[in-house]
């Protein structure tokens, strides 16, 4: 069985869900079956990435030239930061050739993913149809197996979010538009519900990620605020994240 890496991009806003991120991924993957969990830097302090990087030798986090902040969602640091983990996971494919695991950092791992690893497809989409048929997949997971079609896929997705208008934010829509290209790739679904939970009344022993998302409550407030905002909504994770902040 192939090993498998997981990638994400963060920077100083989001060190909160890096933190929760990292830890769960920690504690709930089985660290063997991957090479490792690579992360770009777009401002975190370089006490925060030592203190990250002691977790696990599992972890590497790779400082990007510029520090790209963001105060509110959807502006224009936000979607640099989204633009350049499209580009970060195609250039870290390219390099490692092996199946890559594009999670968003604002997610918290609640069991292991390695069986996504074993889908006879080319790239694994987050189905979320069952709550919006109009864009029924979310980009806050994409898990990429086939090295040579992902790269493919990737290179006309950026295309897609250089090209789309009429949205806030460009990324998920322009996945919606790839994932309509099936003559091109074999696409696989996995339900939001377990790999990318947003709502805590869908929670299941199947849920493998639930996802911080933004939007809603957690818009035109700080930063900070906006990011326990996303945590409290999961009540029932209140304890194991508050254990995870305060090491």
């Amino acid at each position: 069985m192939n090993k498998y890496s997981i990638v994400s991009v963060v920077n100083k806003e989001y060190e909160k869900f890096a933190i929760v991120f990292l830890k769960s991924a920690i504690e709930k993957i089985n660290l063997e079956n991957i090479l490792e969990i690579c992360i770009l830097n777009t401002g975190l302090s370089d006490k925060v990435v030592e203190e990250l990087s002691l977790l696990s030798d599992k972890i590497r986090i790779i400082k990007h030239t510029e520090n790209i902040n963001s105060d509110s969602s959807w502006d224009d640091g936000w979607q640099k930061n989204v633009l350049l983990k499209t580009e970060f996971v195609k250039n870290y494919i390219k390099e490692n050739k092996l199946p890559t695991f594009m999670v968003d950092i604002d997610s918290m791992f609640l069991n292991d993913i390695f069986e996504i690893n074993n889908f006879d497809v080319d790239v694994v989409l987050c189905d979320r149809s069952d709550l919006w048929g109009g864009m029924p997949f979310i980009a806050s997971f994409v898990g990429f197996l086939n090295v040579d079609k992902s790269l493919q896929f990737l290179n006309e997705w950026i295309t897609e979010m250089k090209n789309i208008s009429g949205f806030e934010t460009k990324e998920t829509p322009a996945l919606n538009i790839m994932a309509r290209k099936v003559e091109h790739y074999k696409i696989g679904r996995l339900s939001h519900k377990v790999i990318g939970l947003y709502h805590e009344n869908s929670l299941n022993e199947e849920t493998r990620i639930v996802h911080f998302k933004g939007g809603g409550d957690s818009q035109k407030k700080t930063k900070d605020e906006a990011v326990m905002i996303r945590f409290s909504r999961f009540k029932t994770l209140q304890s194991k994240i508050k254990e995870y902040l305060s090491v």
